[in-house]
């Protein structure tokens, strides 16, 4: 899965208020509060907590990291991917290879991520705040984990400051019992009586309203400065202050409702309906505000619509500026709940209508992911189908996995059942989840759908896709026979341009060949899928397939080949390191190891087994722990290279004849355990080498003993003497 194109606006800190009430008594709470880890602003909406941390971050001088969390963001990689972008425009020295590394969306476990962040933040010199802005909207298991893995080995000069409607369910009860937690909550942000005049006079412009006027409308509000901001825009409007605020009375609910139609009703038409109709985008420019609002004014265009985003600015009708440029921006999320629950009764279009226009704006604009959820919002099918499909590339495989999953699992069955694709991608999106037992029904009830209707270019192609997939599943097994005849038959049906779905079966198809010993059509396979991925970017398959390209090379005793492909790998697995590079550095110390170069070949060993132990690759691990003590036992000696320049053939019986070329050591010792009927693994595990390498030792001593089956080759070598003792 890929990001290809990162929301700047996202690491925008907000502006100050040039009018704001300074709160010196809680800006002084959050100074206080840099010696411990984390600073928590917690409120319910419109309470000022994003305009407090704001007003103090530019009044303190400290160098800060803003992210702007959404929903979106509940995905792991997409959340970590955001944090280290905030920290780079922040000044973390992130190398740009970590970096594509984290956008390629080819993560491991969060933690080694977060582990080799941790080491980058260890090498900073200045302090430095990390802004976690409404962090109650990704708020979910995996950030959790995340953000308390990032909480509990912080850096000291490193300070985290938390935005969230709600408490964050990761315990904080340590934090508190260590001092190392600064809480603001509701209480401490709701205005003072003396802040709610000060605020509605200065910030607000309000006149004519008396100290006990601004007293009680304080009162009333209990300090929240949404409800007071609400109130101040009628009252600049109002003749009588004192008989508005003697009759302003309700829960914050009403309140809200009240104002906000006070504030409706007194806007030109032209206004309500642009502020009514954009209230469904998350994030808006001009452009995107035209095409959606298009008929609330006949002027309005991509210029004017970002013009009455500035005059909106301008009259604090709760528009947000997300960038420098005040080219982005975002309605208060209070003020956009109201608005929205109010659009079917004023206006004539639906919301539906107005979520297709903004799904057809991010579609040409280049933000599929956006596109998509529009659709789905709009609940249009056949659009967010399509747009899932990706035009040959599945949103799934750019970033967009957890949404589309999500759409997918919410989907009636009847809609899967009229449309067969989507069974497709939905198992190709479980198969990425692991969730494989759940992938064969969906296969096969699309597969039924297909194959039970006319076989036009786009059905077969999808009957391609469902092989492809089959055969990934038969890797998970290992099944060479299984793989080599779904992907050839993927290959098959496959259209030409389908390069997404033709590389992943060009991979598995190679592996299949690996398995089965086949050097030459393994090779072959996997240059095809190394030139599909190099052309669309595939980061996985194009690292996968130079991973089974080196194994090769390896098995053929070819080392220098197969040490420039392992490194290659490890130079494009980044850092931290993608899964590859765990089996690429165990690659790179057997060839150190089997060339007698102990000493190069324990600390790669090393680097395998931490990487197994963070990945949770059992076996890789047990394969890195054995080679260790292999190294250990044979010193310099060597592991598995000591070739004797000759063998020793009897010159004396019928059925004795000398070799064209000996035998190693390491090929006798391979023979002498296919003798004893050990397996390729067995004898690969016995022998701590890889299992590509056994196969290549087999083709090897096939050869040089004439034969072409492993009984062939035990009596050939019992004929000439080679297993006696």
């Amino acid at each position: 899965m890929t990001y290809p194109q990162l929301i700047s606006a996202k690491l925008f800190i907000p502006p100050p208020r040039s009018n704001a009430v300074i709160r010196p008594r809680l800006t002084e709470r959050l100074s206080g509060g840099l010696n411990g880890k984390l600073s928590l602003v917690h409120g319910h909406a419109g309470s000022g907590k994003t305009t407090l941390v704001c007003e103090w971050l530019h009044g303190s001088g400290l160098a800060a990291a803003w992210l702007s969390l959404d929903e979106q963001d509940r995905e792991p990689s997409r959340f970590i991917l955001y944090l280290c972008a905030a920290l780079r425009k922040a000044g973390v020295s992130l190398e740009p290879e970590f970096m594509r590394a984290l956008q390629s969306g080819s993560y491991p476990a969060a933690e080694p991520v977060l582990t080799e962040l941790l080491h980058k933040l260890e090498a900073e010199t200045k302090p430095l705040v990390l802004v976690l802005d409404d962090y109650h909207l990704c708020a979910a298991d995996a950030t959790d984990s995340a953000l308390q893995f990032l909480l509990e080995q912080l850096p000291q000069l490193l300070h985290i400051v938390l935005i969230s409607r709600e408490l964050p369910r990761f315990p904080l009860a340590r934090l508190r019992a260590s001092n190392a937690l600064n809480e603001i909550g509701a209480a401490e942000l709701s205005f003072s009586a003396a802040e709610s005049a000060l605020f509605l006079r200065e910030s607000m412009g309000v006149t004519g309203l008396s100290k006990a006027d601004a007293e009680l409308l304080g009162k009333r509000t209990e300090g929240w400065i949404a409800a007071l901001q609400l109130a101040a825009i009628s009252l600049r409007r109002t003749e009588n202050v004192s008989g508005f605020v003697a009759s302003y009375t309700g829960s914050h609910g009403f309140i809200a409702d009240y104002f906000l139609e006070e504030v409706l009703r007194r806007q030109p038409q032209h206004i309500q309906s642009f502020l009514l109709r954009t209230s469904i985008l998350e994030r808006m420019c001009g452009p995107l505000c035209a095409a959606v609002a298009a008929g609330a004014s006949e002027t309005l265009d991509a210029a004017s619509g970002g013009a009455l985003l500035s005059e909106l600015e301008l009259a604090q009708l709760f528009v947000v500026p997300l960038d420098g440029e005040r080219r982005w921006y975002r309605y208060h999320h209070l003020f956009r709940e109201m608005l929205l629950q109010r659009l079917p009764l004023h206006d004539e279009r639906t919301a539906a209508e107005l979520h297709l226009r903004a799904s057809d704006w991010h579609e040409q604009n280049g933000f599929p992911a956006e596109a998509f959820r529009h659709a789905v919002s709009a609940g249009d099918i056949g659009r967010a189908a399509r747009l899932a499909e990706g035009g040959g590339m599945p949103l799934q495989f750019r970033g967009g996995l957890d949404p589309v999953l999500g759409w997918l699992r919410k989907l009636p069955a009847a809609e899967l059942e009229l449309r067969p694709q989507l069974r497709v991608l939905y198992a190709s999106a479980l198969l990425m989840t692991g969730e494989l037992s759940s992938v064969e029904p969906l296969l096969k009830a699309a597969e039924s759908a297909f194959e039970g209707g006319e076989k036009e270019e786009r059905a077969l192609d999808w009957i391609g896709h469902i092989a492809s997939i089959r055969a990934v599943l038969a890797v998970t097994r290992h099944d060479a026979a299984a793989i080599l005849e779904q992907s050839q038959k993927a290959l098959q049906l496959l259209r030409p341009d389908n390069v997404p779905v033709r590389t992943s079966a060009q991979w598995s198809l190679g592996y299949a060949y690996q398995l089965q010993g086949n050097q030459a059509l393994a090779e072959k396979a996997y240059a095809e899928a190394l030139s599909g991925s190099r052309k669309i970017g595939h980061t996985v398959i194009f690292m996968m397939s130079m991973l089974g390209l080196g194994q090769l090379q390896e098995a053929d005793l070819r080392f220098y080949e197969a040490s420039e492909t392992y490194r290659e790998v490890i130079g494009l697995a980044g850092k931290p390191p993608l899964p590859a590079a765990c089996e690429a550095y165990l690659g790179l110390a057997r060839i150190h190891a089997a060339r007698g170069e102990p000493d190069l070949a324990r600390p790669l060993a090393m680097q395998s087994l931490q990487l197994a132990r963070q990945l949770e690759q059992t076996d890789r691990a047990l394969a890195a722990e054995q080679l260790l003590v292999k190294l250990e036992q044979t010193g310099k000696r060597g592991v598995d290279r000591n070739v004797i320049a000759a063998a020793t053939v009897p010159d004396s019986g019928a059925n004795r004849f000398p070799l064209v070329e000996p035998l190693s050591e390491r090929e006798l010792e391979v023979l002498r355990l296919v003798a004893q009927g050990r397996s390729n693994r067995e004898i690969a595990d016995l022998l701590f080498i890889a299992l590509a390498t056994v196969k290549g030792h087999n083709r090897i001593i096939f050869d040089k003993l004439q034969v072409k089956r492993r009984t062939e080759a035990v009596a050939r070598a019992r004929a000439l003497g080679l297993l006696q003792g």
